[in-house]
């Protein structure tokens, strides 16, 4: 394969000094006076903004389209939103759920001319469809993200994205968009009732997903690999997880924050044992059950409680160590 050419410091001859110039996506680039100092920065600053924006120049706002703005953004999204397996994550198809009307209404508007009366009609236009309120709030806050790319990338003027930033979302009860009804647990009895209608491959995963409640994409992709069969009980730890065993940071966090939970347990209950969550305790080796108040600790404290009198001498983590943990 040829190796990728550099566009190359050029000189054009003309009176009454020679030009500098670099011709990129077919076009010249006058720099100044050939030979100067001044025109060579020029030059070495073009290539540059031309090498990291893909081997092309970088649009003005007022020269670029929604759908161009979009163009260039789904090449972002296709690399940024992958598993660790290559597979594209959730977000994708979000993006392109959220982005089919931004197109279809202001494909060809200047990025420049979009603010908030467009937003409001592109968010109009999500309500039409009968989608619930939530999804269409998550809707326009993946738009304005894409806005919000823009600036970084020096497409998209900042005051664009900032004008776009006072739309509130849409209110419970002040909207005629519907909500979502709460996902509630199905009944054993329905689980039953597939029994025959599924093959036994299908049947062992969902009584596996009944006994350890977890997510039916980690147990489809399951492993004889992953499971470790050393000890009495085995341990299964998928590859792609939402979160990961590789946080030494937030795992010691979560150490910390179960420990002091059930200290603070015990010194209310007056128990010395290890309280368990089943509430059975263990005092001198010996199993018995806890105190009554002990079981109904968790029920009692709120979270703000237990920030407040209980996790309060935990090490402070920031932002970036709390990131997709609960």
């Amino acid at each position: 394969m040829a190796a990728t050419r550099t566009p190359k410091y050029r000189r054009q001859k003309s009176r009454p000094v020679d030009r500098a110039f670099v011709e990129l996506d077919g076009r010249k680039h006058y720099l100044g006076q050939h030979g100067t100092a001044e025109s060579k920065q020029r030059y070495h600053q073009l290539l540059a903004e031309w090498t990291v924006n893909g081997r092309q120049l970088c649009a003005r706002a007022d020269q670029i389209t929604i759908v161009e703005l979009v163009a260039k953004f789904w090449k972002h999204v296709e690399t940024y939103y992958r598993k660790p397996n290559g597979k594209p994550t959730a977000s994708l198809y979000l993006y392109q759920a959220a982005l089919r009307p931004l197109k279809q209404l202001y494909g060809r508007t200047s990025v420049a001319e979009f603010g908030p009366g467009a937003l409001r009609a592109v968010r109009s236009e999500l309500l039409e469809t009968g989608i619930s309120r939530g999804v269409i709030n998550r809707y326009v806050n993946l738009i304005r993200s894409v806005f919000r790319w823009g600036v970084a990338q020096e497409l998209v003027p900042v005051d664009v994205h900032t004008a776009l930033t006072a739309i509130d979302g849409l209110r419970r009860g002040r909207t005629k968009a519907g909500e979502t009804k709460p996902s509630k647990p199905v009944s054993e009895a329905h689980v039953e009732a597939v029994q025959a209608y599924v093959s036994r491959q299908a049947w062992a995963l969902i009584q596996l997903q009944l006994h350890t409640a977890a997510r039916g994409g980690e147990l489809v992709m399951m492993r004889a690999i992953d499971i470790d069969t050393a000890g009495k009980v085995w341990m299964y730890g998928p590859a792609d997880h939402r979160s990961p065993k590789d946080r030494p940071k937030l795992q010691k966090f979560r150490q910390q924050a179960r420990n002091a939970y059930w200290d603070k347990v015990r010194q209310m209950t007056g128990t010395s044992g290890a309280l368990k969550a089943s509430g059975i305790i263990s005092v001198n080796g010996a199993r018995t059950a806890a105190p009554a108040g002990a079981r109904t600790m968790t029920a009692r404290m709120t979270i703000k409680a237990k920030l407040r009198s209980t996790f309060c001498e935990i090490a402070p983590l920031g932002p970036q160590d709390l990131r997709d943990t609960f």
